[in-house]
């Protein structure tokens, strides 16, 4: 009999929890299920979110880390580029003045005369004469320095300095004759460094009739760099 009872008692409890969902109405249930339904997006988002946010998070430290290796190469480009373009730089002109060391100097460029301000400056002006400049020099030097490393030969010493010459000129066919006499003729060695030509004076009609008459009046400012390297040797009969 209290077999039976319990089994009675059990059957009243399912049927009341039975009775209760059966009060929800449909609204109430399929608002209930919408409910779950975000609760479990949610979730999902906040999954997806954390596994979008690490990812993200990888990529941006790959490609930075990227970018600066990057960066880190172009520097190195950079340096190794500037070294070779100084090398060049350093090559060529170490092939120019080898001819200081070479047979290959006029006899003029072989006169031991080192670096004489004066000297420059009285052929500098007979040279001016003869390539038809007319109007007056203008000459610096800077301080001369005796020059190492290929130059540096017992009993002989190189001596530069860098010569800044500016002038007028009529045409460019002068000045590049000027240059070349100061090459073939001025004891030593030079480079030219630069050579700067300035139109300063309009060719037209009345320029003309003022040159028919003999006046020289220069179309073009120039200016000239050229590095000089005299030579000087401490044994006088020593040749080159």
């Amino acid at each position: 009999m209290e077999t039976k009872k319990i089994s009675t008692k059990d059957q009243k409890i399912k049927q009341s929890k039975k009775t209760k969902k059966s009060n929800k109405s449909p609204v109430q249930q399929k608002v209930s299920k919408l409910i779950k339904k975000i609760i479990l997006l949610f979730i999902l988002f906040g999954i997806f979110s954390s596994g979008l946010f690490y990812i993200t998070k990888k990529i941006i430290k790959t490609r930075t880390s990227y970018i600066n290796e990057i960066n880190n190469l172009e520097k190195h480009y950079k340096t190794i580029k500037n070294k070779i373009i100084d090398l060049e730089e350093k090559s060529t002109i170490a092939m120019h003045h080898i001819k200081i060391w070479k047979n290959q100097l006029t006899p003029g460029q072989k006169e031991k005369k080192g670096i004489s301000m004066d000297y420059a400056k009285t052929l500098l002006e007979n040279l001016r004469i003869q390539n038809r400049i007319y109007t007056p020099l203008k000459i610096n030097f800077t301080v001369p320095i005796a020059m190492k490393g290929i130059f540096d030969k017992q009993n002989i010493k190189v001596i530069s300095t860098l010569m800044t010459i500016e002038f007028g000129a009529i045409t460019d066919v002068d000045v590049y004759n000027f240059i070349n006499s100061i090459e073939q003729e001025i004891a030593g060695y030079i480079v030219l460094e630069e050579v700067t030509l300035q139109r300063i004076k309009k060719v037209d009609k009345k320029y003309l009739e003022s040159l028919k008459k003999g006046t020289k009046t220069p179309i073009l400012k120039v200016k000239i760099k050229i590095r000089w390297y005299g030579i000087e040797s401490t044994i006088k009969e020593l040749e080159i």
